[in-house]
């Protein structure tokens, strides 16, 4: 066993001997040599006997590492050097080292500079009171604050560290970067020299011109303008903000998408869009927000809730300036009427004074996919100084929630100027205890309450009387009047029909069937009251038991409770 040992010892042993040299060698540092200097003096009482003072215009060789001085103390034995006035150090061609006073210790190749430092490596420069360089590793760290200028940015921090290979700068505490168009302002911040992009670790804000923007994670090119911004992110532009999960913005373009929780304020149209996906554009100002999308339009009355699968808003040039007016006069909820206007068929009015306008054959009804299609649907460019209006389309299974009227439609077009809600494909409405449906339905609004709605081919109306007996209206064209919230007049033109169960102190007396061209329905309290038909009029109250099952329903009749939204959370309730 002893012999194996020594001759393992003795084959490895020229292998031991080399480790144990090159080991020797790397704790031996090269000297420090003395390139020049005006004079050269003894040490002088306080100084180590192998110091030597070199005074006037020194300079020092470390490797490739070049020094500069006024004076200097060298101690030979230690490899340091205490330099002092107009010190500079240059490592390679490209980094340099300013300060009023230097130690440097050759064993560790590591520099610390004190006294208006300046760090620079090519376009790049540091300007602080104190600078610790590790020669070797190529890397600082200044302890107090320390500004740095590269290109057009001035960045600002209370410590921070360079690393000259990867020329990447870690800012800590009071960042702040100055730029002629924005300011950004972290706690913890990483800048690359070369590429000019800052990469946001902590909690940062970036102030521009016309767009503010929050994050705690994320990264900004400086020269591109582009950027992405994670971790409870933000971007405020004039009168709207955004937020997500995450968010890619190109500042140049004024384009942006956002990631997840995405949310859109503005606070101008007191309107707020949510989703898990958007993009948006600056100018022209669009937006598409899709993924569970919402919008919620809050007003001094009420507040609205559309949820669609793509919500899509723009800003475009407003057409002109026009008042909204009532399709006839109005006649105000509670107006008593001569009982001989009640019923009179020979009455000579106008069917087309009540009507909102021609019959439109099915056929030949606006596809609402051609009237939604994001190309068909491109924002007209508003001119610089001219007026603007919002248009709001949402399209596939739209349902709205609001206290006067709940909603449903496969798509919708809003014209915020106009106040005008036109629903498309299968809409129905409910208002109260009404339940309204057509082909087509336009919904107009008032200072923020419904005004009245149009509702174009198989026009139905119904409510519930009691238990399984429901009050209808149906005919081609219906235009109903509300006040309040509340259904007070009906206009019907077009094979007008109804079926509603009068009463006499609260008891049904029996079903009450009509017929007629076209006829005006009075309302109380959300049921018929009156009826004033015009041209040719059939009309028979039937007893009870005389209609049953299907005789006491219009044909078409729907009643669609069941899919009525009850709440805000209930119109994503397919």
């Amino acid at each position: 066993m002893n012999r194996l040992l020594l001759l393992l010892i003795a084959c490895h042993a020229p292998l031991l001997v080399a480790l144990s040299n090159k080991h020797e060698d790397r704790k031996k540092p090269a000297e420090i040599r003395i390139l020049n200097a005006e004079s050269m003096e003894a040490p002088y009482r306080g100084m180590d006997s192998d110091g030597i003072r070199l005074i006037g215009n020194v300079r020092l060789l470390h490797e490739e590492i070049h020094m500069s001085c006024d004076s200097a103390h060298r101690y030979s034995a230690r490899s340091i050097v205490h330099a002092f006035g107009n010190v500079h150090i240059n490592q390679g061609d490209t980094l340099h080292l300013y300060g009023d006073q230097l130690i440097y210790y050759g064993d560790r190749r590591f520099a610390e500079i004190r006294g208006n430092v300046t760090l620079k490596d090519h376009e790049t420069t540091l300007e602080t009171e104190s600078l610790d360089f590790d020669m070797e590793r190529n890397y600082g760290y200044y302890p107090d604050r320390g500004i740095v200028t590269s290109g057009e940015n001035r960045l600002e921090s209370r410590r921070g560290y360079y690393y000259a290979d990867e020329k990447l700068f870690f800012f800590r505490d009071d960042v702040t970067i100055t730029n002629p168009d924005y300011i950004i302002r972290s706690d913890t911040l990483r800048y690359n020299t070369e590429t000019e992009v800052a990469y946001f670790v902590g909690p940062t804000t970036i102030t521009g011109d016309e767009t503010d923007i929050y994050c705690e994670n994320g990264w900004y090119n400086t020269i591109t303008d582009i950027s992405q911004f994670n971790k409870n992110a933000r971007v405020r532009n004039n009168n709207q903000t955004l937020a997500g999960d995450s968010i890619f913005f190109d500042n140049g373009r004024g384009f942006g998408e956002a990631f997840m929780n995405v949310e859109i304020t503005d606070t101008v149209e007191n309107l707020i869009v949510k989703g898990h996906y958007a993009w948006f554009n600056r100018d022209p100002e669009e937006m598409l927000v899709t993924g569970r999308a919402l919008l919620i339009q809050m007003t001094d009355n009420d507040t609205i809730y559309v949820h669609a699968d793509t919500l899509r808003t723009w800003l475009q040039a407003a057409v002109s300036e026009q008042e909204m007016e009532p399709p006839e006069e109005q006649i105000a909820p509670g107006e008593q009427l001569p009982p001989d206007e009640l019923v009179d068929p020979d009455e000579p009015v106008d069917p087309d004074e009540t009507a909102p306008e021609e019959p439109v054959d099915p056929d030949e009804l606006v596809d609402p996919d051609e009237l939604i299609d994001p190309d068909e649907t491109a924002p007209e460019v508003a001119e610089k100084n001219g007026d603007t209006v919002r248009i709001l389309v949402a399209y596939y299974g739209v349902r709205f929630f609001s206290n006067q009227m709940q909603g449903k439609c496969d798509s919708l077009y809003y014209n915020m100027r106009d106040s005008v809600f036109h629903m498309f494909v299968d809409p129905v409405l409910w208002s109260d205890v009404n339940q309204l449906s057509a082909n087509k339905m336009e919904l107009y609004l008032r200072n923020d309450e419904v005004d009245h709605i149009v509702m174009t081919n198989s026009s139905f109306i119904v409510s519930e009387e009691d238990d399984g007996l429901f009050n209808q209206i149906k005919g081609t064209n219906v235009i109903g009047f509300f006040s309040q919230g509340e259904l007070y007049r009906v206009n019907v033109t077009g094979n007008a029909e109804t079926l509603y169960y009068p009463a006499d102190n609260g008891d049904i007396i029996g079903i009450n069937k009509a017929m007629s061209a076209s006829l005006v329905i009075f309302m109380k309290e959300n049921k018929p009251d009156r009826i004033r038909f015009l041209n040719k009029v059939e009309s028979v109250l039937h007893p009870m038991e005389e209609l049953q099952g299907e005789e006491r329903f219009l044909q078409g009749f729907r009643w669609l409770e069941e899919i009525r939204p009850q709440n805000s959370e209930d119109v994503f309730r397919r």
